[in-house]
């Protein structure tokens, strides 16, 4: 670009160096004067806003004014029937916008304090409508008609005025943050709920116990643990109750921290917090696990003869379980028995079986297996019928009946799972049966 000529840059720098020329010569006294003269200005400036603001929000008439104040000494006094009459009688299009704001307010706070919370809501969003009241008083409605389409779980609703809330207030409260990932929440939108649940809990030192509560929940189904856990333990440390022990627990075992979990489980039993069949089934399993199997036995027997564990299947066979690893096999007997008679296959009727083998018991283990094989016993599970077979092969030898134990044993051939054990005992029969004959032709001859 082409310069400017010199006589278009000679006025400007003229009228620079004259101002910068006055403000070096001007006297002290001008220079205040001026200061003086700009801070009058402003100030009436400010004084002009200040009436035009009054002007806005202000009564027009005496007549309107008394009447407002007649609702306004109803409501103080709790007779909404009369407050509603004064405010009916208002023509409203005779009425300046803050007047019908005010009108709308009093509307709204009758019929909330007689739970009429769809009226006054209605009411309350004519009011905002207006956009006539001061701004606190704008956005303290704008709040109110949130929280009411809350209660009246118009939850989209409620997100919209939160959001509305939120984009005129600048500094928002904890609880505002919480009020508006519950409105998400409730709406079905986790995912809105999570960043305004996050901030009510870290703008507070301590969060009250709802805040951390919907934050966990939203952990929780999302499976990010780590992330709950401390919230938890937060709220196990200030709020003990039971369903938080029993969560805590959850948290640890889901981290994979089963120790913690299963330190958990029994700090809440030892308080007695752990009263449903659920919660008592979980605890001897884990005490199971943890080779405490006496332990596991004692808790599910006393829970089951209380009641407070369902007598199925399942719990009487953790419980024969749980005895058979204490190795006490007479009292594993029992709850087995009764697992099998629930049961549709015959696991549990071949687990008794191999139980009275353990005890050489023979004639009970053969029948228990005949059982379990009636029943029925998956090809595809741990224990194929060809596990009864075997187990029934054996039988029969201690019964000194070997004929009948090769016909079981060699039924147990026809499995992969069972068939090296059953070509060895088979080979084991053949050379005890030979013996015998020997014996036998020794003892004739």
């Amino acid at each position: 670009m082409a310069p400017l000529p010199a006589f278009r840059k000679r006025p400007f720098r003229a009228a620079l160096a004259l101002a910068m020329g006055l403000a070096l010569v001007l006297p002290l006294g001008a220079v205040a004067q001026q200061r003086e003269k700009k801070r009058d200005r402003e100030e009436k400036k400010a004084a002009e806003e200040r009436e035009k603001e009054g002007r806005q929000y202000t009564i027009s008439d005496q007549r309107t004014g008394k009447r407002l104040h007649e609702a306004h000494e109803f409501l103080k006094v709790d007779d909404f029937a009369k407050a509603l009459e004064v405010l009916d009688g208002f023509e409203m299009e005779d009425l300046n916008p803050y007047e019908k704001a005010v009108v709308y307010q009093f509307r709204a706070h009758a019929y909330a304090s007689q739970d009429k919370y769809e009226e006054a809501s209605a009411a309350l969003k004519l009011c905002l409508d207006q956009q006539a009241l001061p701004p606190a008083a704008q956005l303290q409605a704008r709040f109110n008609l949130a929280q009411m389409y809350m209660m009246l779980e118009h939850f989209e609703e409620a997100v919209r005025e939160f959001e509305l809330w939120f984009a005129e207030t600048e500094t928002p409260s904890p609880s505002g943050y919480f009020m508006l990932a519950m409105a998400y929440y409730q709406a079905g939108n986790p995912e809105g709920a999570l960043e305004p649940a996050e901030k009510a809990v870290a703008l507070s030192d301590e969060p009250r116990e709802p805040w951390l509560q919907l934050l966990v929940a939203l952990y929780l189904s999302k499976e990010r643990w780590a992330d709950a856990r401390p919230l938890v333990e937060q709220l196990v440390t200030r709020f003990p109750k039971k369903s938080y022990w029993v969560q805590l627990a959850a948290v640890y075992f889901s981290l994979e921290e089963d120790e913690r979990s299963f330190a958990v489980q029994q700090l809440a039993e030892a308080q007695g917090l752990l009263t449903t069949d659920r919660e008592l089934r979980r605890l001897a399993q884990m005490y199971l696990y943890n080779d405490l199997p006496y332990r596991a036995a004692g808790i599910l027997e006393t829970s089951l003869q209380e009641g407070k564990v369902e007598g199925d299947r399942d719990a009487w066979q953790i419980l024969g379980n749980s005895w058979l690893a204490a190795r006490e096999f007479e009292r594993a007997i029992e709850p087995l028995r009764k697992a099998a008679e629930l049961s549709d296959d015959g696991e549990a009727w071949l687990r008794i079986g191999q139980v009275h083998v353990q005890r050489e018991e023979w004639d009970q283990a053969v029948e228990a297996v005949q059982h379990a094989l009636a029943k029925g016993l998956d090809h595809g599970g741990p224990n194929t019928p060809c596990h009864g077979h075997l187990l029934v092969g054996i039988a029969r030898y201690n019964q000194e009946r070997i004929g009948a134990a090769k016909v079981s044993v060699g039924r147990a051939r026809a499995c992969d799972k069972t068939a090296e054990m059953a070509e060895r005992w088979l080979t084991f029969l053949d050379r005890e049966e030979t013996r015998l004959k020997a014996l036998k032709g020794q003892e004739t001859g």
